[in-house]
């Protein structure tokens, strides 16, 4: 159980940090802190080749889980400027992700991109359909179900600004994270 006060969100979220995700324990959602990489380094896993690889497993055996954000960063090749991906129509997205209660750890689940972020990067994390959160979050469903599920969010769901340059120094945070200083918009 989180207890109030023990959580603050972060701007810049990285590897190895905590993130709330909910999962399912016992037919009950629990949200709780994980650390953001499986074995200490694996923090995202392609969706088209995810039952064929080691922690494919984490899917079959129904550790799936949700990574509430309000968004996600993407950075743009060869400028390294970051851009800020949040929901059009919504203040929460939920990502997809395989957890691993041994290690307390977790991954994110990506994509190919959707037309909104391809500009920017090939992929993307696959976001979760408000409709099919209890199907992918339930040990019940069966893995090749859950599967399905993993997708990018349809284009016209995601809206796209700059961020700032900030992001790449460690230990950065806070909202001014979302305004991007001196941005100067370049061809990609």
């Amino acid at each position: 159980m989180l207890r109030p006060g023990l959580w603050r969100p972060s701007y810049n979220l990285a590897p190895s940090n905590p993130a709330l995700l909910l999962r399912s324990s016992g037919g009950q959602r629990v949200l709780e802190p994980m650390r953001w990489g499986l074995g200490g380094r694996i923090i995202n896993l392609r969706a088209e080749n995810l039952p064929q690889t080691r922690w494919g497993r984490l899917m079959r055996e129904g550790l799936r889980c949700l990574v509430p954000a309000s968004g996600f960063y993407e950075w743009a090749k060869p400028s390294a400027q970051p851009y800020f991906f949040r929901p059009a129509n919504a203040e929460v997205l939920a990502m997809a992700g395989v957890y691993d209660p041994a290690g307390e750890s977790f991954a994110l689940i990506t994509t190919p991109a959707n037309p909104t972020v391809s500009p920017i990067h090939s992929r993307m994390p696959a976001i979760i359909d408000p409709a099919h959160y209890e199907s992918w979050l339930s040990p019940a469903t069966p893995w090749p179900t859950a599967h399905q599920l993993l997708g990018p969010a349809p284009a016209q769901a995601l809206t796209c600004q700059p961020a700032s340059r900030r992001l790449n120094r460690p230990g950065a945070d806070g909202p001014e994270l979302l305004n991007p200083e001196g941005y100067q918009p370049r061809l990609l």
